[in-house]
């Protein structure tokens, strides 16, 4: 996401929401997104906010917790949107910044 945003331009930007709700608050988010682009904005939210936004974009995850293992799984796409807020196209994450400025 990083890349596609320094090959674009000025008025793009990024946004990552972290489903692990229990470690990762709105601030802690925000900074690790804003390491990779101070284009990208770093979400996250309470249990039901969180799982409002999976299901709002058809993301799937789960957390698994043991006593000695706490392991997060979850789809990693790209979601395209234009500015009047439609989906324009889902990309998978390794897709490379040329692909998916078509």
């Amino acid at each position: 996401m990083a890349r596609t945003l320094k090959a674009s331009g000025s008025g793009t930007a990024g946004v990552f929401i972290s489903v692990d709700t229990e470690r990762d608050t709105p601030a802690k988010t925000d900074e690790y997104a804003s390491q990779f682009s101070e284009r990208i904005t770093g979400l996250s939210g309470g249990y039901e906010q969180v799982a409002a936004a999976a299901n709002n974009f058809n993301v799937r995850y789960s957390i698994t917790k043991t006593q000695n293992h706490y392991m997060v799984q979850h789809s990693s796409d790209i979601f395209y949107i234009g500015p009047d807020e439609q989906l324009i196209k889902i990309f998978t994450f390794n897709s490379l910044p040329p692909e998916l400025e078509k």
